[in-house]
C-alpha cells in the first residue's frame, strides 16, 4: 500500500507494524527521516509529491487522508495527483481519500507549560486559505521557536469526484459515517470498469 503525504508516519508506522508492506510518500525528506527513526518496522520511503510519485509495480491500496488534498492548491495539480494514483492502482485496487470540511480550517491558540502554539488561517477567497503557524516548544529546558506559512485549498466533493472520474476512477463507497467526528468526508474510489 502507498501512504501519500505520510509525514512522520501517523498511518504508515502502525500499518507496517501490523505486517503490511507500506510505501510512505512525502515531499519532505526530513519528515520521512523522522518516520524511519520512529520504528523498527520496514517502511519504504519515497521523497516525492503525490503528483510526481511513480511505482514500478501496481498497488492494491492508496491512502490520501488527513487533509493531504488541501496542500494541492490548483486544479492541474489535483488532476495530476489523481491520474498518478489511477496509474499505480491495480485493476482491483482502491483509493481511500478524505475531503476536509471548512470547519477544520480555523485560527486557534494552544498553550501549555511546554508549548505555545498560534495558528492563523486567512481566507483568501475562491476556497484558498493562507495557513500561518508560530510555535514555541520547551526542549531540554530551552525554548525553541518554529514558524511555517503556506497556502491550502478546500476542495469540494464534486471537484474531487470530477477530477477522479477524468482519471478513470469512480466512487465505490462513502464511509464518512464511520468517521463522523473527523471533520471530513471519507470516500473509497476504484478504477472504472471499461465497457466491454
Amino acid at each position: 500500500m502507498v501512504d501519500l503525504g505520510a509525514g512522520t508516519g501517523r498511518l504508515a508506522i502502525p500499518l507496517a507494524e501490523e505486517g503490511y508492506r507500506v510505501t510512505a510518500v512525502d515531499p519532505s525528506a526530513a519528515m520521512l527521516d523522522v518516520l524511519t527513526a520512529r520504528t523498527e518496522a520496514k517502511v519504504a520511503c519515497v521523497t516525492s509529491t503525490a503528483a510526481a510519485f511513480s511505482s514500478d509495480s501496481e498497488v492494491d491500496l492508496v491512502l490520501c487522508v488527513f487533509s493531504v488534498l488541501t496542500y494541492i492548491t490548483g486544479a492541474a495539480g489535483l488532476s495530476r495527483t489523481l491520474h498518478t494514483i489511477s496509474r499505480v492502482l491495480s485493476p482491483s485496487g482502491h483509493l481511500i481519500v478524505s475531503i476536509p470540511s471548512p470547519e477544520v480550517l480555523h485560527s486557534y491558540e494552544h498553550e501549555t507549560d511546554e508549548m505555545d502554539r498560534r495558528v492563523d488561517v486567512e481566507d483568501l477567497g475562491d476556497s484558498l486559505f493562507r495557513y500561518r503557524e508560530r510555535t514555541r516548544v520547551l526542549i531540554s529546558h530551552v525554548w525553541r521557536s518554529f514558524e511555517d506559512e503556506f497556502d491550502l485549498r478546500l476542495w469540494t466533493r464534486s471537484e474531487v469526484m470530477e477530477a477522479a472520474q477524468a482519471a478513470g476512477m469512480v466512487e465505490a463507497a462513502d464511509v464518512s459515517a464511520d468517521f463522523e467526528d473527523w471533520g471530513a468526508e471519507y470516500l473509497i474510489l476504484e478504477k472504472a470498469i471499461a465497457p466491454a
